[in-house]
C-alpha cells in the first residue's frame, strides 16, 4: 500500500445528501467526492484520497453502492454516524481501498457482497486522527458492546488486506484476500501497517479483548490469516495454502482461551499441484488455555509433487490433549514438517479408551489441566494413533517435566512416518524445582535412519539457548533405552545426568554421544555405547560404574 499524504485538500462537496436507501447523509471532510443515485444504485466518485462522513451507511437487498476511484491505490475513509449498526444486505464495490468506521457495529447479511480492488477495513473504533501518517493506521478506543457480524462474502484485490476490527467479531460467511492478509482482531489498540513481504497489511494488537469467532471460510492462499482476541473460537475453514514458493501463514493468538471446534479446518498446504510447493506456517498460541475437539484438522503438508512440510506451533500453559489431526507430511524426497508444543508438563504414552486415530489423544480425564498427554502410537495400529504424523522435526518444551511413561516405546520413524537426513527430536525441560526429562522403566526412544536426538534440561526459555547451572535433570531409568540408528545423541543438563542400572544410551552405525552436566554429576550405572563413533562426558563430577564403549572416549 502506498503512503497516504493529506494536504490542504480540494473539497468539491460539503453538503448532506438525502437518499431513499443506500448510504445517506454524505459530507466531504477532506479530498474530493460526488454522489449520484440512480434507482437502487448509488455511485460515489472520489479522488485519490477522500474522507467522508455519513449519517447512516446501510445497503438493502438488491441495492448497490459503488465507489468510483482513480486506481486500486486510492483510499476512501468513511466515518458513519447515527445510533444504529450498519446493515449491509446488498452489494458494495470499489476500485481501490474502502475503510468503514461505525461505533455501533456492522451486520453483513447472508446475500451481501463486498468486492474491492484494494483493501477493505470495517472497524467499530474511530478513524485514526492522523490519516496522513504514511502506511500505518492506529485504531483505538473500541466501544465495549459493538460487534461485527458477517454472513456474506467480502473479497479484496490481490496482495491486499481485509480487516474486521471490533470488540466482538463473528464470521459465518466467506472472506477472501488472495496473496494478501486477513485479520479478525479485537483489542484496545490495533495498529495496521505494511507487511515487509508486500502482502498487504499486518496488525499489531495491544491489550487483546473481547472475542473472535469463525465458523465460515477465510481464504488467503499465499497470504496470511490472523485471528487475535482475548478469546478465539475457530470452527470453520482457515486456508492459506502455498502458491509456488510463497508459503501461507495462519496465526491464532488468544490472551486467555483458544478453542478449536469439531469442524475446524486449519490448512496451510503446499497447494501448487503443478510444481514443488512447501507447506506453510501455523501458529496457535494462548496465554492461558488451549482446547480442541475430535474432528479438528491442522495441515501443513507439502505439495503432492514435492515440497517440504511446513511448521505447526501450538503454545499454551494449559492444554490436556491434542485431539486435532495434525499433519506435516511431505512427498518422497522432501522433508517432513516441524512440530512445536510447549505446555507446563508433557507425558508421552500410548493407548487410552478415547484415543482418536491420527490425533495423539490419551484419556483427557486422566491429567491435571497443565499436563499434556501425547500418544506416540503403536506398531499394532500402524501408528495411525500417533500425534506426530509426517513431522521430521519435533520440538517439545515443558516448563516443568517431560516423561516417557514406563513400558512405552517411541519409535520415531514409525510414529512420524519420516526418516532420512535432518530428522531431529528435541526435548526441552525448564528450571522449575523438580523439573527434568525422564525415560521411564523399560521405556524406549528409538531413532531410525537419519534421526538425531537432543535432550536438554534446565533451559531458561526467556533467554534463547540458555541452560541454567543447577536447574534440571535427565534420568534414564532401569531398562530405559535412548538409541539412534546413525544419528547423534546430545544430553545437556543444568544439574545431573543419570543412566540407571540396565539403562542404555546407544548409537549404532557411527552416531556420536555428547553428555554435559553444567553442575552436579554424570552418573552412569548402565551402558553408554557409541558403535563406530565417540563418547564425550563433561561434568564437575563423573561417576562411572557401568559400561562405556566407543572407538574413542573423551
Amino acid at each position: 500500500m502506498k503512503p497516504i499524504h493529506i494536504v490542504a485538500a480540494s473539497v468539491l462537496i460539503r453538503s448532506s445528501l438525502t437518499l431513499c436507501a443506500n448510504p445517506q447523509g454524505m459530507t466531504v471532510v477532506s479530498g474530493s467526492a460526488g454522489a449520484q443515485s440512480s434507482g437502487p444504485q448509488l455511485n460515489v466518485t472520489v479522488g485519490q484520497t477522500a474522507i467522508l462522513n455519513w449519517g447512516s451507511f446501510d445497503i438493502q437487498s438488491g441495492e448497490t453502492t459503488k465507489f468510483i476511484q482513480p486506481s486500486s491505490g486510492s483510499i476512501v475513509f468513511n466515518a458513519i454516524g447515527g445510533a444504529n449498526p450498519s446493515q449491509i444486505w446488498g452489494s458494495l464495490t470499489a476500485n481501490g481501498t474502502v475503510i468503514l468506521a461505525n461505533a455501533r457495529g456492522f451486520y453483513f447479511g447472508p446475500n451481501s457482497m463486498i468486492k474491492v480492488g484494494g483493501s477493505f477495513v470495517a472497524t467499530t473504533a474511530p478513524l485514526p486522527p492522523d490519516l496522513g501518517a504514511g502506511s500505518s493506521w492506529k485504531f483505538t478506543g473500541m466501544p465495549p458492546l459493538a460487534s461485527i457480524v458477517n454472513y456474506g462474502r467480502i473479497q479484496t484485490g490481490k496482495k491486499r488486506s481485509l480487516f474486521l476490527i471490533a470488540e466482538d467479531v463473528e464470521n459465518h460467511g466467506t472472506l477472501s484476500a488472495p496473496r494478501g492478509a486477513i485479520g479478525l482482531v479485537a483489542g484496545q489498540q490495533v495498529l495496521l501497517s505494511e507487511r515487509p513481504d508486500g502482502r498487504g497489511l499486518s496488525a499489531n494488537v495491544t491489550l487483546p479483548s473481547g472475542s473472535v469467532d469463525n465458523s465460515g471460510r477465510i481464504i488467503a492462499d499465499a497470504g496470511a490469516i490472523a485471528l487475535n482476541a482475548q478469546v478465539v473460537n475457530q470452527n470453520g475453514i482457515l486456508q492459506a495454502d502455498s502458491v509456488r514458493q510463497q508459503r501461507g501463514e495462519i496465526e491464532l493468538i488468544a490472551s486467555d482461551a483458544l478453542n478449536l471446534g469439531a469442524d475446524s479446518q486449519i490448512l496451510a498446504h503446499g497447494g501448487d499441484s503443478a510444481r514443488n510447493s512447501s507447506g506453510g506456517i501455523v501458529v496457535l498460541r494462548s496465554g492461558n488455555t488451549f482446547s480442541d475437539a475430535v474432528g479438528s484438522r491442522i495441515s501443513v503438508a507439502g505439495g503432492p509433487w514435492g515440497g517440504n512440510g511446513g511448521s505447526v506451533d501450538i503454545s499454551a500453559p494449559n492444554m490436556v490433549a491434542i485431539k486435532s489431526t495434525v499433519d506435516g507430511h511431505a512427498a518422497p524426497g522432501s522433508t517432513g514438517g516441524r512440530l512445536f508444543l510447549d505446555p507446563t508438563d508433557i507425558v508421552l504414552d500410548t493407548g487410552g479408551s478415547d484415543t482418536v486415530p491420527g490425533s495423539g489423544q490419551v484419556p483427557s480425564g486422566s491429567s491435571p489441566g497443565d499436563t499434556l498427554y501425547l500418544d506416540v502410537g503403536t506398531a499394532a495400529n500402524n501408528y495411525s494413533d500417533s500425534a506426530f504424523i509426517g513431522f521430521s522435526q519435533i520440538d517439545l518444551q515443558a516448563t516443568h517435566t517431560i516423561r516417557l511413561s514406563d513400558n512405552t516405546t517411541w519409535d520415531l520413524a514409525g510414529s512420524t512416518g519420516m526418516s532420512g537426513p535432518g530428522c531431529q527430536l528435541l526435548l526441552e525441560a525448564g528450571t522449575e524445582p523438580g523439573s527434568g526429562i525422564i525415560i521411564g522403566n523399560n521405556a524406549s526412544i528409538l531413532g531410525g535412519a537419519g534421526w538425531s536426538v537432543t535432550l536438554e534440561a534446565g533451559r531458561d526459555f526467556s533467554t534463547p539457548g540458555a541452560i541454567i547451572p543447577g536447574g534440571g535433570n535427565i534420568t534414564i531409568n532401569g531398562g530405559g533405552v535412548l538409541q539412534t540408528q546413525d544419528g547423534s545423541i546430545t544430553l545437556l543438563a543444568g544439574n545431573n545426568i543419570t543412566v540407571n542400572s540396565d539403562g542404555y544410551v546407544r548409537t549404532l552405525n557411527g552416531g556420536s554421544i555428547q553428555a554435559t552436566a553444567l553442575a552436579g554429576a554424570i552418573n552412569n550405572s548402565g551402558q553408554i555405547v557409541a558403535d563406530g563413533s565417540s563418547i564425550r562426558l563433561e561434568a564437575p563430577t563423573v561417576n562411572q560404574y557401568g559400561k562405556l564403549q566407543a572407538d574413542s572416549i573423551g
